[in-house]
């Protein structure tokens, strides 16, 4: 994972001018500009983006929800996205979607987040605040680490995984890209998250998990779909 040390993060140092985009009108989209607001940044924010399904005239915090975002770049040019939704692969294709409008993902670090040396943060994170992210940790792409969540020292969190409120990821731990912790759940040193794996809400992950699974419970174990 490639990134920036934390004290480059665009909006880190809250010298942000130019337009801004929240991808979700949601409730995560709300929180991402609360958040926004906390940095003093909510008064770039010209509107949300959601779905193509999105009624005409609908609004979100008085400001225009978007279908995609070719509109609002037509309007008002070259727009900085924060990525303000939960489900990593919707997070990932609005990320692409992006890109090829030439847009740019803009990181946000609340001020009550606790950010330490040597961790090192990819474009369009979004973390909440009074997170911990203790010391050299590396974070990727389009991850978003909610609030009160902790991720120890030297774990390491893949391109647009999210880590839910209140998770915990010990030591030396690993999520993969498009992961999914939920809320409340811990990861224990040393283990290994698969990619797209969704960890559900309150869930002891004790050992490595492969590719794709979907777990519960204390020990974690992963959850079956019955047949149809």
């Amino acid at each position: 994972m490639s990134g920036q040390e934390v004290d480059e993060v665009p909006g880190d140092r809250h010298d942000h001018d130019g337009p801004i985009v929240i991808a979700g009108a949601g409730g995560m989209g709300r929180e991402a500009h609360a958040w926004l607001g906390d940095l003093g940044l909510a008064s770039h924010v010209v509107g949300f983006a959601a779905g193509p399904d999105t009624p005409p005239g609908t609004t979100q915090l008085d400001l225009p929800v978007y279908r995609g975002l070719a509109a609002p770049h037509a309007r008002f040019g070259p727009l900085h996205i924060v990525l303000g939704i939960g489900l990593p692969a919707v997070r990932r294709r609005v990320a692409e979607e992006a890109e090829a409008l030439g847009c740019r993902l803009l990181s946000i670090v609340h001020p009550r987040a606790h950010v330490g040396p040597g961790v090192t943060l990819g474009e369009g994170v979004v973390v909440g605040p009074d997170a911990i992210m203790p010391r050299d940790n590396r974070i990727g792409t389009g991850v978003i680490v909610n609030y009160h969540a902790t991720v120890s020292h030297d774990a390491e969190i893949g391109d647009f995984a999210f880590i839910g409120p209140s998770a915990v990821l010990g030591g030396h731990a690993t999520v993969a890209e498009d992961a999914y912790v939920g809320m409340n759940a811990s990861v224990l040193p040393m283990v290994a998250i698969g990619r797209g794996v969704t960890v559900g809400a309150g869930a002891v992950v004790t050992r490595d998990l492969d590719d794709g699974l979907t777990v519960a419970g204390v020990p974690a174990r992963e959850l079956h779909t019955p047949p149809q």
